[in-house]
């Protein structure tokens, strides 16, 4: 499929595993996470549709506020989950959901 990162900070941190001044500055600093992130992403560019990616990934359509986007988990016990938009042929990757308030940590 085609995947197209339309956010410049995840763009910058999949080409250069860094993301200096931006939104994934924190996370930047995981290599491992990063590392899992750039993995993940070259999946997609070699798989023909989310759905097709192995079950770890968690693929799902989402609803409520993300109605008409989908996402995936990016490393299977930890919450950040990529979001995307599908159309005809690929995902427009808009960000990565941090929120660890949704999945994950209950306190």
């Amino acid at each position: 499929m085609i995947v197209i990162i339309q956010d410049d900070d995840l763009n910058e941190l999949y080409q250069t595993g860094k993301n200096k001044k931006g939104r994934y500055k924190k996370i930047a600093k995981d290599g491992p996470f990063v590392e899992r992130l750039k993995n993940l992403l070259d999946l997609m560019n070699v798989t023909n549709l989310p759905s097709d990616l192995p079950g770890r990934y968690a693929y799902e359509k989402l609803k409520h506020n993300y109605s008409g986007l989908s996402s995936v988990r990016i490393v299977h016990n930890r919450v950040e989950r990529l979001i995307f938009e599908e159309f005809e042929g690929g995902v427009k990757i808009n960000i990565i959901q941090l929120d660890d308030s949704h999945y994950g940590k209950k306190d």
